[in-house]
């Protein structure tokens, strides 16, 4: 009876031991995979901006370069941006509606290639509205947009944007700086 409780205690140690390993060979699996997606996903931003026709009698215009600066393409890319003239800073965010995302392009998006997107105002500024546009003028051009695409693991992902206009132009083509806004750039 010696030799079979041995082996008996043996046998449960030896379970227990071998649902504790593969339980740590799980979890480390797990967080393998997790971390290479996070390393080879797609990840979308926009990565340069040009904004002109900033000065009187011209429609502003924003053509903005998107990238995927990912290691994997984005897939169902589809994007939107939109030029409002508004006081600044804003007490009432503009209402964009953003209802249909397919408005946009909708794409493939290799790593490392870039895209282009944009809009217009879609009117002329007034003398009077140029002038509110200089930095001390108390206006500002606000480009907002989205970029929503799936990277290659099914995941979806969402960038959205804010940029201001800075000042007005003064080269040939009306050519102003963008920046960034305070808030509303976001990347998942």
């Amino acid at each position: 009876m010696g030799a079979e409780l041995v082996t008996a205690v043996a046998t449960c140690a030896i379970a227990v031991f071998t649902y504790t390993l593969w339980r740590s060979t799980n979890k480390l699996w797990e967080a393998g995979e997790a971390n290479a997606n996070r390393q080879l996903r797609a990840y979308v931003s926009v990565s340069a901006k040009e904004l002109t026709g900033v000065f009187t009698g011209a429609t502003p215009t924003i053509v903005l370069t998107v990238t995927n600066a990912g290691h994997t393409p984005a897939t169902h890319v589809m994007s939107w941006c939109r030029i409002h003239f508004v006081e600044w800073p804003c007490k009432e965010e503009p209402c964009i509606e953003t209802t249909n995302l397919s408005e946009g392009s909708i794409s493939i998006l290799g790593p490392g290639q870039p895209t282009n997107i944009g809009d217009d105002l879609r009117r002329y500024l007034t003398a009077e509205e140029v002038v509110k546009l200089r930095p001390k003028g108390g206006y500002r051009l606000l480009i907002k947009g989205q970029i929503a695409y799936r990277d290659v693991f099914g995941d979806s992902h969402l960038t959205m944007f804010r940029l201001l206009s800075w000042g007005v132009g003064d080269s040939a083509d009306g050519e102003v700086e963008c920046r960034w806004a305070d808030s509303g750039n976001e990347m998942n």
